[in-house]
């Protein structure tokens, strides 16, 4: 595609036959490891995998086809309440009342709170050989004062 080898297609139609002949190969004869079958065996559209030969039999034996008509592409007419973008190039659809597919969702009241309770009232009784590990409360440190300047020396 980008040229990076001496094969490339110099000419837009023998471009287009080189990448459909390669989209044909790889959905008749070649087996996807994810898929385990081609893909065209698993759209369903054959039951074997295709060999070469069979692939260029087939290739060779159709009688070329009609070159197909330009044809202008066209914007899809909104269904709901637009307003045309200049030049022709689509329309901006106008919201006037929330659509289902655009509904925010319904927010589910919250559970009633529950009295959060304290590790020390689970606590065991005192002299207990068994540890609580929820009882335990960290020391209380004081707050380190960092310095960028070393202390004054005592005078």
């Amino acid at each position: 595609m980008r040229r990076l080898s001496y094969a490339f297609s110099k000419s837009p139609e023998h471009h287009r036959a080189a990448v459909a002949l390669h989209y044909t190969y790889f959905n008749l004869c070649l087996t996807v490891r994810t898929l385990r079958v081609t893909p065209a065996m698993e759209a369903g559209l054959t039951g074997h995998v295709w060999s070469l030969e069979e692939l260029l039999d087939a290739i060779l034996s159709e009688p070329p086809g009609e070159k197909p008509q330009r044809e202008p592409l066209e914007h899809r007419q909104p269904d709901a309440p637009a307003r045309a973008l200049p030049g022709g190039r689509g329309f901006l659809r106008l919201v006037t009342a929330p659509t289902p597919s655009l509904r925010r969702p319904t927010v589910q009241p919250d559970p009633p709170p529950v009295a959060p309770v304290t590790p020390a009232q689970d606590a065991p009784p005192a002299g207990s050989p068994q540890m609580d590990l929820f009882s335990w409360r960290s020391k209380p440190r004081a707050p380190e004062q960092l310095s960028l300047f070393p202390d004054p020396p005592p005078e």
